[in-house]
């Protein structure tokens, strides 16, 4: 599912070295939102009290209580996606769109591609 989003909302590849759609982008805002419920999903029947929040950022520290992720990835994540979402909103709030240069958030983008890879690939 994640794959057919980007190809459909994402950047297309020929334009991924000019431009980096902060939200649907490999390394964007969907991929911690797919790696957090797919986590909520995997392990709320082992941790039900993963299920108390509704909000990624409060899903994200409880996921680090019940130690399902490393309590330093969760916190890691969490600025990630503040950082990403703080972007959108102040660039909506311009009227721009989602879209940077394709070398912002450089750091973060690496983080979150490590993270998608050792959760949802097992590597």
């Amino acid at each position: 599912m994640r794959e057919k989003m980007r190809a459909n909302l994402g950047t297309p590849e020929t334009k991924q070295s000019e431009v980096f759609h902060i939200k649907h982008d490999r390394g964007g805002i969907v991929d911690i939102e797919f790696l957090v419920q797919y986590l909520m999903l995997a392990w709320s029947g082992e941790h039900p009290e993963l299920t108390q929040w509704s909000d990624n950022i409060r899903q994200l520290e409880e996921l680090g209580r019940a130690g399902v992720l490393e309590v330093e990835d969760t916190e890691k994540l969490t600025e990630a996606y503040i950082t990403l979402r703080s972007t959108i909103h102040r660039r909506a709030l311009q009227n721009l769109n989602s879209q940077v240069e394709a070398g912002a958030f450089s750091d973060e983008r690496c983080y979150i591609k490590a993270m998608w890879q050792k959760v949802m690939i097992g590597a």
